[in-house]
């Protein structure tokens, strides 16, 4: 991922894992050698999962950082794995529970990051971010009250694991957009001017940048022709895209 400190040929190893955690995709969580924890998941998941992060970095959103790491197998031979660092301080609470929900929203720093998933969901297909798929850290402000701040996580259901990406309202898992159904009885604001400008800043992401974030996959998880594929599709196709995700919204709206 272009900025990051991901070295080609050098990663972190896993040394000791832990039990499974929830999720269909998780394998569990896993420690490397300086102590650092992640959840792992599957190599296929791993494209998905940066360009996601990437896009979340884009928006200004906070996010999950992702990892290339190493581990065993059963055959003695190392593998790639994508691995998820486990992010310190995160917020427990019960986040089926609408009731929990309006309660740490009440002290939530960033409740715009909402939207600003929503549109980086909608535009790369991921049909998954049900109510218990966000991670929130606790912060203690210095003087006053708790906040908390909304991290994205969690882009395995999307492009390019689904390539090409499936279109805004044509998702083959409803998550995505029956939780947002439920953003007014929980209070979660829905800022179209953050809408609109989240969707103008990721619609100028061209195949360029793309090239930049997939070039430290290649070779791990992607092959030349497999990123010379996905940036083709990305230079073709992305602003469409973009553009069904305006009209999945606004059906007559025409500012971009």
């Amino acid at each position: 991922m272009a900025g990051s400190s991901l070295i080609a040929g050098v990663y972190p190893h896993i040394v000791n894992l832990k039990p499974r955690l929830g999720g269909a995709n998780n394998l569990g969580c896993g420690v490397d050698s300086m102590g650092v924890e992640y959840v792992l998941k599957l190599p296929q998941f791993g494209p998905a999962e940066f360009v996601g992060a990437a896009l979340s970095r884009e928006l200004g959103v906070p996010f999950c950082r992702p990892a290339i790491v190493t581990a065993n197998r059963l055959d003695g031979s190392v593998g790639h794995l994508f691995g998820s660092i486990v992010e310190p301080d995160v917020l427990k609470f019960d986040m089926k529970s609408f009731v929990a929900w309006q309660a740490v929203l009440g002290e939530m720093d960033n409740p715009h990051t909402f939207t600003d998933v929503l549109v980086a969901d909608l535009a790369l297909g991921n049909d998954d971010r049900h109510q218990d798929n966000w991670i929130v850290r606790e912060k203690n402000a210095s003087a006053g009250r708790p906040k908390h701040t909304l991290l994205s996580v969690d882009y395995s259901n999307s492009w390019p694991l689904f390539h090409p990406a499936q279109k805004p309202t044509a998702h083959t898992s409803p998550n995505t957009w029956h939780f947002t159904r439920y953003w007014p009885v929980i209070g979660i604001p829905y800022g179209q001017s953050q809408f609109r400008a989240a969707c103008a800043k990721i619609s100028s992401l061209d195949d360029v940048w793309l090239r930049q974030e997939l070039d430290a996959l290649v070779g791990v998880w992607l092959t030349d022709s497999q990123r010379d594929l996905y940036c083709q599709w990305w230079r073709d196709h992305w602003k469409g895209q973009v553009v069904d995700v305006i009209n999945s919204l606004e059906p007559d709206g025409d500012w971009l």
